[in-house]
């Protein structure tokens, strides 16, 4: 596979850093030579040149690659790219920064054959209702062709759950807990694991044993009372896509009074506060309750920061940021977000999602953005073939979560289960041990990684 990525900023450089450990040639043209020297992988190659110089433009055979990525910071430039592969096989994904609405999305793919247009708007919409969900109780996404699934449970007053070890829990002897979110804290647990009022479960199990706990546990609780959201900032896109969320009450602050009209007019469903945002006093006034969902989404990283941190002494546990920069990233885990989301991170695993076709990386957010589910094929060169689950010497944060054999089988693994050739792996991995699980599936070294996602 061949794909032309064009602009090696934020979103760009993430691409190369993620697609670079599939089956492919990758050729990176970015004008500003400061992008490029941190990207150099064996598999990929660059030009130091503006794309719109005529010579490169005429140069470059845009028809010879399967996926051409236009992810400049300069939307003109995006759709330009977009104008010369229209009338190609080639699939053209692009970057689009301003829209006014999702509409013109639509317009804009259809009228140049674009195969894929991201929006940060749109994909940060999308991440938190991913993270909030259709309710408190209830999120689900689907691995293996969706013979696997993935749900969270949140444990409130169900005395089966709270105060009692993961191994003592009956209705969990099918199903996998692979990770547990509490007070903003994201860990793995294990069986010795006692659960507390108020842990968000991360259960995986074969999509039969998920909907038989589904009708135990969050039938009764579907009639429950609506959740309250609050939103600092935030955009049109993005706030109306929160609004259209089931059982919330939806609050948007915000500072601009053009904004606040527009809000007002535009998302019925919204009560609309106009407010400067770095009054002392904003959330106390506010009357935001400890079990709210608390968004900041202002267009300052430090202040949605100090304004998450306001929040958590109020005793408002979910609490979401946004950060426009990655700078802040190291210091996030000791302030105990509940999650952040990085616009130019959602875009690029949009983009990885699309390019993988939805059978080799697949990037899944009901984890708070802080971990991701792989799919990924026992070809013969998997370091472990025919070896039994406890044998693999699996790290921490790293789970086996679900295993789908060469004849469709489904299964959820234990300890004695023995990996065989051609089974698709359905791995859970926090992100801070994704370079654990590269060395884990390529113990030689030999760059194993890129064969693995066939």
């Amino acid at each position: 596979m061949k794909i032309l990525i064009i602009g090696a900023g934020r979103v760009g450089s993430e691409l190369v850093d993620v697609l670079s450990y599939e089956d492919a040639e990758i050729l990176v043209i970015d004008k500003d030579s400061g992008n490029l020297p941190s990207l150099k992988k064996s598999n990929v190659s660059y030009i130091n040149k503006d794309i719109l110089d005529g010579d490169i433009l005429n140069e470059i055979d845009f028809s010879s690659f399967e996926y051409v990525l236009a992810v400049t910071d300069k939307d003109r430039t995006n759709i330009l790219i977009a104008s010369l592969t229209k009338n190609l096989s080639t699939k053209t994904i692009i970057r689009l920064n301003i829209v006014d609405s999702l509409d013109e999305i639509e317009y804009l793919k259809k009228s140049l054959n674009i195969y894929e247009i991201v929006n940060p708007e749109y994909e940060v919409g999308k991440f938190i209702k991913n993270i909030i969900g259709n309710s408190s109780y209830y999120t689900a996404d689907y691995f293996g062709k969706g013979k696997i699934e993935v749900a969270g449970h949140l444990v409130d007053t169900d005395g089966e759950f709270d105060n009692i070890a993961l191994k003592d829990i009956g209705s969990l002897a099918t199903i996998l807990v692979v990770a547990i979110l509490r007070d903003g804290k994201f860990f793995t647990p294990n069986g010795q694991t006692i659960l507390q009022k108020g842990d968000y479960l991360y259960l995986m199990g074969l999509s039969k044993d998920i909907s038989n706990f589904k009708m135990e546990h969050f039938l009764i609780k579907s009639t429950r009372k609506s959740r309250d959201v609050t939103i600092i900032g935030g955009n049109l896109i993005t706030n109306t896509m929160i609004s259209e969320i089931e059982d919330i009450n939806l609050k948007i602050i915000e500072e601009d009074s053009k904004k606040v009209r527009l809000f007002r007019d535009k998302i019925p469903k919204a009560f609309v506060v106009n407010r400067p945002y770095r009054d002392e006093n904003l959330l106390n006034e506010e009357n935001i309750r400890e079990d709210s969902i608390f968004i900041s989404m202002t267009d300052n990283d430090e202040l949605n920061i100090v304004l998450g941190l306001m929040a958590k002494s109020l005793r408002i546990e979910r609490t979401i940021i946004s950060l426009n920069t990655n700078i802040y990233s190291k210091i996030l885990d000791p302030l105990n977000m509940y999650s952040h989301v990085e616009p130019f991170t959602v875009m690029a695993n949009e983009i990885v999602n699309k390019v993988s076709q939805g059978s080799k990386i697949s990037v899944n957010f009901m984890f708070a953005g802080k971990a991701q589910v792989f799919e990924i094929s026992t070809s013969e060169k998997f370091p472990h073939i025919n070896k039994k689950i406890k044998e693999m010497n699996i790290p921490k944060g790293i789970i086996i979560g679900g295993i789908i054999r060469s004849d469709g089988l489904a299964i959820i693994p234990r300890g004695e289960t023995i990996i065989e050739k051609n089974d698709k792996l359905v791995v859970f991995c926090t992100d801070d041990k994704k370079e654990e699980l590269k060395n884990f599936i390529d113990t030689k070294k030999k760059n194993y990684f890129s064969s693995l996602f066939k």
